[in-house]
């Protein structure tokens, strides 16, 4: 669970997570970082540094409108090909969960988003 000032904040700060998160790309929905409005569902893509392969990731958003500022997120990752994928999926979830995580207090936070 996080706690941020708004959705717009907590939108922002998520975006910017994603953006810097090594590989990945935002795909859905676009203009993340400029959204003032509750977003349930974030639809990302890695792409692996060697071979170029494509993962997704799907991050579930909750606002809890009762509790203003709270958000609980579920992130899910997958493979598109192949049966293995050395842990980058656990590893691309963490990424951006600990990235959150460093910005518990999304208050702070007044940078413009530079999404991809």
């Amino acid at each position: 669970m996080f706690v941020g000032k708004d959705i717009a904040t907590f939108n922002k700060v998520l975006a910017n997570c994603i953006y810097n998160s090594s590989g990945a790309k935002l795909q859905s929905p676009k203009g993340l970082g400029k959204s003032k409005v509750h977003v349930p569902l974030v639809k990302v893509t890695y792409s692996s540094a060697i071979f170029g392969f494509i993962d997704d990731m799907t991050l579930q958003i909750k606002y809890d409108f009762e509790q203003k500022g709270y958000f609980t997120i579920y992130a899910h990752s997958e493979l598109r090909v192949g049966k293995g994928d050395l842990g980058m999926n656990i590893a691309h979830n963490e990424d951006i969960l600990v990235c959150l995580d460093d910005s518990k207090d999304l208050s702070h936070s007044n940078e413009i988003c530079n999404e991809n």
